[in-house]
């Protein structure tokens, strides 16, 4: 009986959404099926971290986030960073590491909202190899990208590692 309910899903799942109005006329509902999908996003895995290895600022649209460089194995900066973009827009972008090491660099961004960050379609940029310490480009943000939040992840490998989202 709230204009604004607040629901909190403890399970990941696909949920069914009912919506029942009421006035002095009567009555009617409505059912979406699978409406509502509920997910985690996996954790990359570290084999091992090493001082002033990997991602020390990434710059891109308006997001502009330094971070220290070997401190911690992942970091997910969700709740506290964001930024927006269109679909079919172009965005540049900088990543930024602070000593010339041999590095596989990686943009992903969920585009279908599924949780998974798929090497196929949503590999939004990507350097092998590279002892650059910026790198930087530009990404096009997929025609078939659904519309509202999503994540981007990056990952940084040694130049001969697999570099994966997950894992």
């Amino acid at each position: 009986n709230s204009t604004w309910p607040f629901v909190k899903f403890k399970s990941p799942g696909k949920y069914d959404v009912t919506l029942v109005t009421r006035n002095t006329f009567g009555f009617d509902s409505m059912v979406k099926k699978q409406y509502i999908n509920i997910f985690s996003y996996c954790r990359p895995t570290v084999t091992y971290l090493e001082p002033d290895f990997g991602i020390s600022k990434v710059i891109f649209n308006t997001i502009n986030n330094p971070s220290p460089c070997g401190a911690s194995p992942y970091t997910d900066y969700t709740s506290s960073i964001s930024t927006i973009l269109e679909v079919g827009g172009s965005y540049d972008f900088r990543i930024s590491s602070i000593k010339p090491n041999s590095y596989s660099r990686k943009i992903w961004i969920d585009y279908n909202q599924d949780g998974i960050f798929n090497d196929t379609t949503e590999l939004a940029a990507s350097l092998t190899n590279s002892t650059l310490l910026t790198w930087g480009g530009t990404i096009k943000v997929s025609p078939a990208a659904i519309k509202g939040q999503t994540r981007m992840r990056i990952g940084v490998d040694v130049a001969s590692g697999t570099n994966k989202p997950c894992g």
